[in-house]
């Protein structure tokens, strides 16, 4: 715990080098502690080293398949790398375990939208509109709207125009 801590400590102080190293030790010791892969991850992330932090995920996902915060490091690894095709496997990999899968499909959803597959993220985004349904609990009405004009937006971009006017007229965002 103690190479833990200094390395939160160095790394809140931007001394990424040191911080991993101290991060280093720790997996020594636990090599499978998923709050020691993960900083050492955003470690290396903030050194420029994103492809190792990719490569260093994949392997920890590989012995601890169901464990959400490496899943989630490996998908901010791949986002930083800009390796969108990784980013999609990463998701659909997600998805399909059931492991994060609001974050999943969001991810998903700002994906396709970027390529311009509106269809695509619209998809992505009524799944996740379904899954923020199933637990009211933890959704404020402003997440709702945001979702909502989020799909209308992606309607109208793939130019299903009708469609767009029935979601907005059938929820709570007004224009």
């Amino acid at each position: 715990e103690a190479y833990l801590n200094l390395g939160k400590l160095l790394a809140s102080r931007g001394s990424f080098p040191q911080a991993l190293e101290s991060f280093r030790h720790l997996l020594e010791l636990l090599p499978l502690s998923e709050e020691g892969l993960t900083l050492d991850a955003q470690v290396l992330i903030k050194l420029e080293r994103q492809q190792e932090a990719v490569a260093l995920l994949a392997d920890a996902i590989v012995k601890r398949p169901k464990s959400a915060p490496l899943h989630l490091a490996l998908l901010d690894a791949l986002e930083a790398a800009g390796d969108r095709q990784g980013v999609e496997r990463a998701c659909t990999a997600m998805i399909e375990a059931g492991i994060e899968p609001m974050r999943a499909q969001f991810t998903m959803a700002r994906l396709l939208a970027g390529r311009s597959d509106h269809s695509g993220a619209f998809m992505h985004l009524s799944e996740l509109s379904r899954l923020l349904e199933e637990q009211p609990s933890n959704v404020t009405d402003e997440d709702r709207a945001g979702i909502q004009l989020r799909m209308i937006q992606e309607l109208i971009e793939a130019q299903r125009i009708p469609e767009a006017l029935q979601l907005a007229r059938a929820g709570s965002v007004r224009f």
